[in-house]
């Protein structure tokens, strides 16, 4: 322990000399007094911990830290340590900022106290037990360290520390290893008593940042799929801006006007030091492909520290969890609580019970910057710029491209044990880039490769690759890191960054769908278009904008901010440097000016020049005008259209949106179909991109609704069947019909087909759907699984004469009861899809030829008709499917698996066989009784179908 209060004081010494005198009467170092002469810590302090580069973690043992009357007036106060854990960033953190010039994040403490002793109620992990429930909140217990710390040692293999406590019967053992850029926390609970008893564990931490830039707030705070949780405000008696932000729970299944609010469980919350730099503190709450071994949290609480956690001036473990969805509370005053609720544990014997009597969960902390693998043998940390933006003033540069890719080997865990050290040698790491990037030092790359000679156990490397970035890439470009070391297995690791569009615009020989998101200063598209390309208005192209009152195409004099143009050029231009001295738009924190849309079709896009979701706009229906809507809200309440038509100029022809999380691209149009008889506000949000370069800290304005934003996962369809069209060079694949559960649901997931491109060739296909004098054509209809037949009016518009081909590629995933035949209604022709891959027929020029698509639903045939098993001195199965389908074969006794016969097989229909020696799964013998044969199998497109049969071994 001495040791590592010597590092401790080392640690806090390096970041002394980054505190300036301002700072002095605020907050000094965690607020421990330098101008103190008697020594803030007890001479009994001392704590375990661990960093690396990259993170840091410390844990209190034993002793108290004393804070002073500059941050807890008037006196101070002394804190005990004991089972307290707090992070910090590591030694040099990320190194984009260092190449930005203003490191942010280098030994960066990212929870209060963690570099000078986190004490008292900064940080918490407590016990909740119950006797009876499970999967609850549970009783409060007491906290680790509450009780004296029995074991705590830092290991002499990989790179961690242990600590270890009892309290209310259970055994709390914590281990903590740095790996990469993350705190690997794993906690054992082993109940100690004589009965079975209820075990969870909530976890929580003031999040508060202190590093080379000073004392901060972690006044950036987001998740995956909505605004962030911060926001920034003018204080009006003050006239100070104030970052600011409102508490909210998630959980699991999340339930609608509940009090508190909850929102859906996210993959990670990220705590960050501002939009720009949003460096700090990642708490991941599900597991995923390179955190496997998360243990999935039922909840996590964010909120006021003393409100979540208790007084910040005691050190009672109390934990009020006090959410105030509307609670704006003070700068600084960030924390959250992480919940694992009760399971059961047995009373721990010390012998292998199969992992009943301890309960395991395993919790992961880490940097906000990083795309990262932490499984064994060793880690792999990419550390890429995760935005590409352009300079405010001059849009035609990237601010930080060409850029630094840096890649972080860590070998710990896998070859660190001790005694057993093996380096990594050879180590081979390849970057393969997206079109678009290359290697800077030979534009014509797009795949680099470099050698890293020997990795010593315990020890990260490092090796970087400069790469360029072609000034019209826009969007989010994904790239892939390949790591093959000697020895060890080979990781393959996938990055995305965020490229900001400059202004280009691609303009190939056909139909074009953009928008032009810039500040111009001649806004004619003769100018934009024309100046730098040679390319003559109404010679070489032509620009359509949509009217969407009269819902028709009419000629575009210049781009309307907010909304889509179709470019039909008859020159493949490729891509156009716009001229009209294009700017970027100075509202990219505030958020673009509104819209209005009208029923019917609608040819929105995005005003900015970086991607936002669609889930983040927010309406006001005319019929409604009292409230705003979220996208949600308004396509559950059937305002709008949940999914958005986009132009693909590589098949000429739509693709469609899915999710709500989806992303409006910059320089795309997009196609809105407005479902309600009335106008529609469209606001659109300000980008909320982590990471932009060049943002103020606290941009005015920048204020994320609170607790309504968030976008839940749109509905799939039971089963869609694609009816593709192809003809005079074109295509259209868009056109689906299927079935899903309800009527209501089956109208929120219907797709409107969007208008066919001003264009001299083209066909489209689409269900017709007659509804008076507003008849839609639909991109996919759906009925309700309870409708035994649906007839659907199905049509094909051609506007060349040619063949035409039908065909229906995703047949096979159609339920196995589902007939589905095709009528040309014209010649009376008929498709058994089942039995026929196409249909064809000539198609006239400007025309439609009409069929009909007839589905009929039947009873769910049974997918295995019968099994039969018989035993003597082996075990012959037979099985009879109705349908080609996966099977697996299993032989059971209660509810344990003794063997797997067949396992995930592909049966054709009608007699499957397997068989059994009478061996377990370890091949030892089994003994006389009664056994089970199960039988699973799932037709492509069906519902899982199990039989079983009993038979007995006579030994």
């Amino acid at each position: 322990m001495n040791r590592n209060y010597s590092k401790a004081l080392l640690l806090g010494g390096l970041l002394a000399a980054t505190v300036t005198p301002a700072m002095a009467g605020d907050w000094v170092i965690d607020c421990v007094d330098p101008a103190s002469t008697t020594s803030p810590y007890s001479n009994d302090y001392g704590t375990d911990f661990a960093i690396n580069d990259l993170f840091f973690a410390i844990v209190g043992v034993t002793g108290t830290v004393n804070f002073s009357k500059y941050c807890f007036p008037p006196n101070g106060v002394t804190l005990p340590v004991a089972g307290r854990i707090g992070f910090s960033i590591g030694y040099t953190g990320s190194q984009q900022d260092n190449l930005a010039g203003t490191p942010v994040d280098d030994l960066m403490g990212l929870t209060f106290g963690a570099q000078t002793g986190v004490s008292g109620n900064f940080s918490i992990a407590k016990l909740r037990y119950s006797t009876t429930d499970i999967g609850k909140d549970g009783t409060a217990g007491q906290y680790f360290g509450q009780n004296p710390i029995t074991l705590a040692y830092v290991g002499a293999s990989d790179r961690y520390f242990v600590a270890a406590s009892t309290n209310n019967s259970v055994y709390m053992h914590m281990r903590c290893d740095i790996i990469g850029d993350a705190a690997k926390i794993t906690w054992q609970l082993q109940n100690q008593t004589a009965a079975a008893l209820n075990v969870g564990l909530w976890f929580g931490q003031w999040v508060i940042f202190n590093g080379p830039t000073g004392p901060h707030a972690a006044s950036w705070i987001n998740t995956p799929g909505i605004k962030p949780l911060s926001y920034v405000r003018t204080n009006p008696a003050t006239g100070i801006v104030e970052s600011q932000y409102t508490d909210q729970r998630f959980v699991h299944n999340a339930l609608q006007n509940q009090t508190p609010s909850q929102l859906e469980m996210p993959p990670y919350v990220n705590f960050g030091h501002d939009q720009s730099n949003a460096y700090g503190l990642q708490v991941v709450l599900q597991p995923n492909a390179q955190i496997p071994d998360q243990t999935a949290c039922d909840s996590i609480d964010i909120g006021t520290n003393a409100f979540l956690l208790g007084s910040m001036t005691a050190s009672d473990g109390s934990m009020p969890d006090v959410v105030l969805p509307d609670f704006e509370e003070q700068s600084g005053s960030n924390a959250y609580i992480q919940k694992w609720e009760t399971a059961p544990v047995a009373p721990f014997t010390g012998k292998d019970a199969g992992g009943l009597d301890t309960r395991t969960i395993t919790a992961y902390y880490r940097s906000t910057w990083s795309t990262s693998d932490y499984a064994q043998p060793y880690e792999v940390v990419l550390d890429a710029p995760p935005v590409v933006g352009t300079v405010s003033g001059s849009p035609q540069t990237f601010s930080n491209a060409p850029f630094t890719l840096f890649v972080d080997i860590d070998n710990t865990l896998g070859f660190s044990t001790v005694y057993q050290e093996v380096p990594l040698q050879d180590v081979m790491v390849t970057v393969k880039l997206p079109q678009g990037m290359s290697d800077a030092n030979n534009p014509s790359s797009q795949t680099m490769t470099k050698f890293i000679p020997r990795i010593n156990p315990v020890t990260i490397a490092k090796t970087q690759f400069k790469i360029a970035v072609d000034p019209t890439l826009f969007g989010n470009q994904q790239y892939t890191v390949t790591i093959s070391p000697n020895p060890g297995v080979t990781k393959v690791i996938t990055g995305t960054i965020v490229v900001a569009s400059q202004p280009f615009l691609q303009i190939n020989s056909t139909a074009n769908l953009v928008t032009a998101p810039w500040q111009f200063a001649d806004s004619t598209w003769n100018t934009i278009i024309g100046a730098n390309s040679g390319l003559v208005l109404d010679q070489d192209y032509q620009v359509f904008g949509w009217d969407a009152v009269a819902q028709s195409y009419v000629l575009q004099t210049g781009p309307q901010r907010g909304f889509g143009s179709f470019v039909i050029s008859n020159t493949q231009a490729n891509y156009v440097p716009l001229g009209g001295s294009p700017q970027q738009v100075q509202d990219i924190q505030s958020g673009a000016p509104q819209i209005l849309v009208h029923p019917g079709w609608n040819l929105i896009a995005n005003p900015y020049n970086y991607a936002i979701p669609i889930g983040q706009i927010v309406g006001v229906p005319e019929s409604d005008n009292q409230r705003s809507y979220t996208w949600q809200q308004l396509v559950n309440q059937n305002v709008v259209s949940g999914f958005l038509a986009y132009w693909d100029s590589t098949i000429a022809g739509y693709r469609y949106t899915t999710s709500f999380t989806d992303l409006i691209q910059p320089n795309t149009g997009y196609w809105l179909f407005v479902q309600s008889g009335q106008d529609v506000v469209i606001s659109y949000p300000p980008v909320f991109t982590s990471f932009i370069p060049g943002l103020p800290e606290l941009g005015a304005g920048n204020t994320p609704k609170k607790k309504d934003n968030m976008s839940m996962a749109l509905a799939k369809p039971l089963w869609n069947l694609q009816m593709v069209v192809r003809g005079n060079n074109v295509i259209d694949s868009t056109s689906t019909i299927g079935q899903t559960t309800t009527a209501a649901i089956a109208k929120t997931l219907t797709v409107y087909k969007a208008p066919a491109a001003p264009t001299k060739n083209t066909i489209s296909a689409f269900v017709y759907q007659p509804n008076g004098k507003r008849s839609m054509n639909l991109a996919r209809a759906l009925s309700p699984m309870g409708v035994t037949t649906q007839t659907w009016d199905w049509q094909v518009y051609t506007s060349a004469a040619g063949p035409v081909t039908v065909t229906w590629p995703s047949m096979s995933t159609v339920p196995n009861n589902v007939t589905v035949r095709l009528i040309d209604t014209a010649t009376g022709q008929q498709r058994n899809l089942r039995q026929s891959p196409n249909f064809t027929f000539v198609g006239k020029a400007h025309n439609t030829r009409n069929f009909q698509i007839v589905v009929t639903t039947g009873a769910q045939l049974p997918v295995i008709s019968s099994v039969t098993a018989l035993s003597a001195g082996s075990l012959n199965a037979k099985y009879v499917l109705s349908v080609n389908a996966t099977s697996t074969v299993t032989v059971k006794q209660g509810s344990q698996v003794i063997a797997t016969l067949v396992s995930n097989r592909d049966d054709n229909a009608g007699t499957s066989t397997a068989t059994w020696n009478l061996l377990d799964a370890a091949n030892r013998p089994v003994k006389s009784g009664t056994y089970q044969l199960v039988v699973t199998s799932t037709p492509s497109g069906g519902a899982v179908d199990t039989k079983s049969v009993s038979f007995v071994v006579k030994r």
